[in-house]
């Protein structure tokens, strides 16, 4: 797949994401690198970063927001951070919680929820 939501990004008069066949994981992520795009110093780069942590969350958690439970989460981080050197671990925090902020500004998020995920050691 390309960079989150880079083909989706390249026509501004495309179809609704959800509408194109991708599966429920797939339009999740696009829409979250479309609404990181919007953001001022987000770059391809960013979200190459993200990419990977997101489709790690997707798969175990799901991908309905309304399931995400602050022990699931936090466990997610716990051992995929565990599995990874600190500065990547770093990257798995601010990528999980930049993903919460997008679920609530988009409403389909607890509020709070980022609170949720740990802080890793340095």
């Amino acid at each position: 797949m390309a960079a989150l939501g880079e083909t989706a990004a390249r026509d501004e008069r495309r179809a609704p994401v959800a509408s194109l066949g991708y599966t429920p994981r797939q339009t999740e992520r696009i829409e979250f690198a479309d609404w990181m795009r919007q953001h001022p110093g987000v770059t391809d780069s960013t979200l190459r970063t993200y990419e990977p942590v997101l489709a790690r969350l997707l798969s175990p958690v799901g991908y309905d927001p309304r399931d995400f439970g602050a022990g699931a989460l936090g466990a997610f981080v716990l051992v995929d951070s565990a599995r990874r050197g600190p500065g990547r671990a770093k990257c798995i925090v601010t990528a999980m919680r930049t993903f919460l902020r997008y679920l609530v500004a988009e409403g389909r998020g607890a509020v709070g929820l980022e609170a949720a995920i740990p802080t890793v050691a340095h």
